[in-house]
């Protein structure tokens, strides 16, 4: 299964966290569907994919197997073996199989019940016994949270650098919506329109972000750091 080296494989995002139970599962239950997307798609993808759905979805099973969490995740962004799952994973993401997370607002359901996100996330570890990592992003109209394992995170530095700073980092990925929380609504001359959707949310995966993205914060990062401000409690600047 792996890549024709006479081809030159598109560029992938990194895989930052997955559940590897539930990535297995919606694979395995749309395995036809991606089939499908993957025969429309074009030549190079098929060229990426040339082992065929069935041969990525046994390497992506042998793979939950043998390993879990932090080497789960390293071994599919970085062992050529496993290569062609991280490209099946953003190939996934991007397809009709999954809705942007506008659709939310609209009352739109994906066939999949899965929805991507592409937004700053904050990542904070919980103060519970499970020390887990409580993630919240804000994308549109919804404001999403879920818990996530650290170990099922990789060790990369994006991912200390989101623990670690003050800021939301740029991430993209794709969730299941858990429960509806909250629904706040502001007042129109044509009505009331949605405001804001809470969702608790549980992630399947979580990609790396673009590389402007990731560009753009870290200039905004290095801006702050260089040159801050002196803020008063009033807010005003001294």
């Amino acid at each position: 299964m792996s890549i024709d080296e006479n081809e030159s494989p598109r560029e992938h995002k990194l895989v930052m966290y997955t559940s590897s139970g539930l990535l297995e599962q919606y694979f395995r239950r749309y395995s036809d569907d991606i089939s499908k997307i993957i025969e429309r798609e074009s030549e190079s993808t098929s060229t990426e994919l040339s082992g065929g759905i069935g041969s990525i979805l046994g390497s992506l099973k042998g793979i939950i197997r043998k390993k879990s969490g932090k080497e789960l995740v390293k071994e599919i962004n970085l062992n050529d073996d496993y290569r062609q799952v991280r490209a099946l994973m953003n190939i996934f993401s991007n397809s009709e199989l999954v809705y942007p997370v506008e659709a939310l607002i609209k009352g739109e359901k994906s066939p999949t019940g899965l929805y991507r996100f592409d937004t700053n996330l904050q990542l904070v570890p919980t103060e519970d016994t499970e020390k887990m990592i409580r993630v919240r992003g804000i994308e549109k109209e919804v404001d999403f949270t879920g818990l996530t394992s650290p170990e099922n995170w990789s060790s990369r530095s994006f991912v200390h650098t989101a623990l670690s700073a003050i800021d939301p980092f740029p991430f993209e990925g794709v969730f299941m919506p858990v429960e509806t929380g909250e629904s706040m609504y502001r007042e129109t001359d044509d009505g009331f329109e949605l405001e804001m959707l809470e969702l608790t949310v549980q992630f399947l995966y979580v990609l790396a972000p673009d590389t402007e993205d990731y560009i753009n914060w870290s200039n905004y990062q290095k801006l702050v750091r260089d040159h801050p401000k002196d803020i008063d409690q009033s807010g005003m600047e001294n």
